[in-house]
């Protein structure tokens, strides 16, 4: 039976603004981005206390994500047939940036453990998998710029008898506050493909 990769949910964050399949969702005139992603958890209602502990980068992914799966998956089972891809420009350098300031000085050298576990850009897929229990493939990878052809290629890629879904996009922290995810289903009709073409398209309707 033939199968399809059809775009099933899309949410971006932009210019301290949260869209979701082409409606606004929330928007503010905060300057701090980091005080703009504080005000998107409390309008969003997310009741994840670990979301405190996160470094920004993962905060940004991690609510985008809420945006695609909350109330979606059961959260109570495990999900192996679900990956997470994510794609960004500066990997880690923001939460790199903070934990080099706690090594800096000789005379007050501590370095901080809270900060240093997430200088991987990883640990954002990994919040997560964890918060929604996925058991399938997670992978970061940094690029120049949102490569829409080689995301579809990773994606595309990850889907085999196993995994049925994946939650995929761009999430860059230090360079700006952007993130575009999609939630990419195994279907046996097609509908909004999985394409470059399309993931464009909703970017553009996802926008000011």
């Amino acid at each position: 039976m033939t199968a399809f990769l059809n775009i099933q949910s899309c949410c971006v964050i932009r210019r301290q603004s949260m869209f979701k399949d082409g409606k606004k969702l929330f928007e503010t005139q905060l300057p701090d981005h980091s005080a703009f992603l504080s005000a998107l958890y409390r309008k969003m209602k997310t009741d994840y206390r670990k979301f405190f502990k996160m470094d920004r980068l993962s905060k940004l992914a991690f609510l985008a994500s809420e945006a695609l799966l909350d109330g979606q998956i059961d959260r109570s089972l495990p999900h192996p047939d679900i990956a997470v891809i994510l794609f960004n420009r500066s990997a880690s350098l923001d939460a790199d940036s903070i934990f080099q300031q706690s090594i800096r000085r000789p005379d007050s050298y501590y370095p901080s453990p809270s900060e240093f576990v997430y200088t991987l850009p990883n640990i954002m897929t990994g919040e997560i998998a964890i918060r929604n229990r996925i058991f399938g493939e997670t992978a970061c990878f940094v690029g120049e710029y949102f490569d829409t052809v080689e995301l579809c290629r990773k994606v595309t890629d990850v889907f085999d008898d196993t995994v049925q879904e994946c939650l995929c996009g761009w999430a860059e922290y230090f360079t700006d506050c952007e993130a575009a995810l999609f939630r990419i289903v195994k279907e046996t009709e097609a509908h909004n493909l999985f394409t470059p073409a399309n993931i464009q398209r909703l970017m553009t309707e996802n926008s000011e």
